[in-house]
């Protein structure tokens, strides 16, 4: 765990919600529902994600997700926000003593999540946007016109010129005054005439400062972690997390879901902590590659361990493996 430490004892700790099923025709309880103008309805359910995250790295270290499920008893669809609810205390209770920043999109900035956050004692860093969040950016539009704003320039680790605007306790919204807020505004390059805005509220517990306002960006727009590393690794490097291995009348979409998140734990720890992982992988150039390999391996020969099948995916001759038809 010390490798994905992020700045003094804090570890970087991201959320969002992903989709991994839906039909029009299968369905259970528990089942999202959505219904069309064509009077069709598509079943689905979500999940809401969280990972373990460092910038520059490229493992994650997934935690126990939590269903966005049809609650018992209820007609309306569970929500991402909801379901972040249930995922706090649940979290704390499993690791009371880790010290986390969550990191977060732009549909978590609003004033309940932000005391939900903070009655778990984790602070924040969340992306907001201009659209969606007016009175805040009038507000520290109208801090810059009368010079309460701290701006600055300058390059960056990854030799990126950027420019800086901080602005410090500043209420969310028109309609919760009293939740205060960091604004970090990042303007970065992106050609000779034109720029591309990162925007973020902070906890003000984390002392936004011109010292770490370079890494507080990076740990905001850290969350895409949880979508390229975590939910595209699912989807789209073998694991098929949106195949339908079997949905049952109750719970067994959900208990499918979690063994898969489970199996990502521990590839994820393997790249973190095994060379031989490593190797093979880089043998087989993909992901999806290796994981056939080693499905192909796995049943042809008999085999005592992983390690014995990714000494056989990097052997140049034959393995020294007993084929399960000689047995």
């Amino acid at each position: 765990m010390a490798k994905f430490r992020f700045l003094d004892d804090y570890y970087l700790m991201a959320l969002d919600g992903t989709e991994y099923f839906s039909s029009h025709e299968v369905h259970c309880p528990g089942c999202l529902e959505k219904h069309h103008r064509n009077g069709k309805v598509t079943y689905h359910h979500q999940m809401l994600g969280a990972v373990i995250i460092c910038p520059g790295r490229k493992e994650v270290i997934p935690l126990m997700p939590e269903p966005i499920l049809r609650q018992d008893g209820e007609t309306k669809n569970d929500c991402e926000r909801n379901a972040l609810k249930r995922f706090l205390p649940k979290f704390r209770q499993d690791h009371p003593h880790l010290r986390v920043i969550a990191t977060l999109d732009a549909l978590y900035a609003n004033a309940p999540v932000i005391r939900d956050l903070r009655t778990s004692l984790i602070p924040w860093i969340i992306r907001v946007k201009s659209d969606g969040h007016a009175f805040l950016f009038k507000q520290v539009e109208q801090r810059a016109e009368q010079g309460l704003t701290e701006e600055f320039e300058g390059v960056g680790s990854d030799q990126v010129f950027r420019r800086y605007r901080l602005a410090r306790n500043v209420p969310l919204n028109e309609s919760n005054r009293d939740v205060r807020v960091d604004f970090l505004d990042v303007w970065e390059p992106t050609g000779r005439d034109s720029w591309r805005r990162f925007t973020f509220i902070l906890d003000p517990l984390l002392g936004l400062c011109r010292e770490h306002a370079e890494r507080w960006m990076w740990g905001g727009r850290g969350r895409w972690k949880i979508e390229n590393e975590t939910f595209n690794t699912l989807k789209n490097q073998g694991y098929q997390f949106e195949h339908n291995f079997g949905h049952g009348h109750q719970n067994l979409s959900v208990v499918l879901a979690m063994l898969m998140m489970l199996a990502f734990l521990v590839d994820q720890t393997q790249q973190l902590c095994c060379p031989q992982f490593a190797a093979a992988w880089k043998k087989c150039i993909s992901k999806r590659a290796l994981w056939e390999r080693v499905r192909e391996i796995f049943h042809q020969f008999e085999v005592t361990s992983m390690q014995a099948i990714y000494e056989a995916v990097l052997s140049t001759r034959k393995p020294p493996l007993k084929v399960l038809w000689d047995l």
